[in-house]
């Protein structure tokens, strides 16, 4: 069973949204392939939608998912605190070699205009951000349309496990 995690905030109604829609053009790949999967997408999560939810629980919930992920996305545009201790939680594991899938996403349209130099430039993005994952050779998209039409060109592989 291939296990996915989509990572982002879900602070705003736009986020929310957001995450919805790419756990639905996920689901709707996976499912025409007729590949066995278990997506986790915590606006969809029982930890999203109780009203007395503990930090301790929401971590405990995540952090179970991402430690079973095989493919992990992960909006990374506004550096979201929770979704950066998720990055560091599985760029852990990748380090020490499990075989996980990353897709960051930096969606943003500025990156593209004003003679900005991308994620490198001296504001915007952390570093440490940026460099964990150009460090570690992952490859970083600017839209989750880019980060799914690699997931869809990386599915052979998916089915070699």
């Amino acid at each position: 069973m291939l296990k996915i995690y989509n990572v982002g905030p879900l602070f705003t109604e736009a986020e929310a949204k957001q995450r919805r829609y790419e756990g639905r053009k996920i689901s709707s790949f996976l499912e025409a392939k007729g590949i066995d999967y278990e997506l986790s997408n915590p606006i969809d999560m029982p930890t999203s939608n109780k009203a007395d939810v503990s930090s301790d629980e929401i971590y405990k919930a995540d952090y179970e998912r991402l430690d079973k992920a095989d493919v992990v996305f992960f909006d990374l545009s506004n550096e979201d605190s929770g979704s950066c201790v998720a990055l560091g939680i599985i760029m852990e594991k990748k380090i020490s070699g499990k075989d996980i899938k990353v897709y960051p996403i930096f969606h943003d349209i500025r990156l593209s205009r004003n003679g900005q130099s991308g994620l490198e430039s001296s504001c915007g993005f952390n570093s440490m951000v940026v460099g964990i994952l150009k460090g570690n050779d992952i490859e970083i998209f600017y839209s989750f349309e880019d980060a799914f039409d690699r997931f869809v060109g990386d599915y052979d592989s998916y089915l070699e496990r």
